[in-house]
């Protein structure tokens, strides 16, 4: 299979998207060969040498609409097996459905990823022209569609692991998020008065 891959950003340092760099070592050792078409690019990790990474030039102004109009021949859609868009925003879902012009009438199968509760027209307009809509929760994903996979986050939480030989501060917990319903700050709460109860723990902050 050779597998054209449309995402935002390939960055190995980026807050939010650090992790894809390994989805895509993961993809590419599945296909024959994986194109790449980020809407930018940042620190570039290594790749094995079946992965072409393309940028549209967000990190130099150019914008986004030409992978509709002018990538798509330059960054293989014309020779893929499949074409695969993934989104954590209800705006992205827009490149799936601008992508039928280029897999369409060859017959190539388009696979979105989509992780966000909110629904806008694209969502909507992208359903039936996919096979499958992947997401990393029920929540994630509120229409109604036969097509949806879910599949969890899937990120490597061995890489958040500290490196060997380094001790984690001790008595400390930090989290990171917004407060709402679904990241369930009350649990991290819980938890430290247990901990308390036991006679650990003197030292949360």
């Amino acid at each position: 299979m050779r597998l054209l891959f449309v995402t935002q950003v390939v960055d190995d340092g980026d807050a939010v998207l650090g992790f894809l760099p390994t989805w895509l070592r993961e993809l590419a050792a599945r296909v024959e060969a994986l194109t790449v078409v980020a809407f930018q690019l940042g620190a570039m990790p290594a790749f094995p040498k079946n992965v072409e990474v393309r940028t549209l030039g967000r990190e130099r102004g150019g914008a986004a609409r030409r992978f509709c109009w002018r990538s798509g021949a330059r960054c293989g859609a014309p020779c893929a097996s499949a074409v695969a868009t993934r989104s954590s925003s209800t705006w992205f879902p827009k490149y799936a459905v601008l992508a039928r012009r280029l897999a369409v009438p060859r017959r190539i199968p388009i696979y979105l990823w989509y992780t966000h509760a909110g629904v806008n027209r694209w969502l909507r307009w992208s359903e039936p022209l996919v096979e499958k809509i992947f997401t990393a929760s029920e929540e994630s994903l509120t229409i109604e569609t036969h097509k949806k996979v879910v599949t969890r986050h899937g990120i490597d939480v061995g890489f958040l692991r500290p490196d060997a030989g380094q001790t984690p501060a001790a008595g400390k917990l930090v989290t990171v998020g917004r407060f709402t319903p679904s990241k369930d700050v009350e649990f991290l709460l819980r938890a430290l008065a247990a901990l308390r109860g036991r006679g650990r723990g003197r030292a949360w902050t």
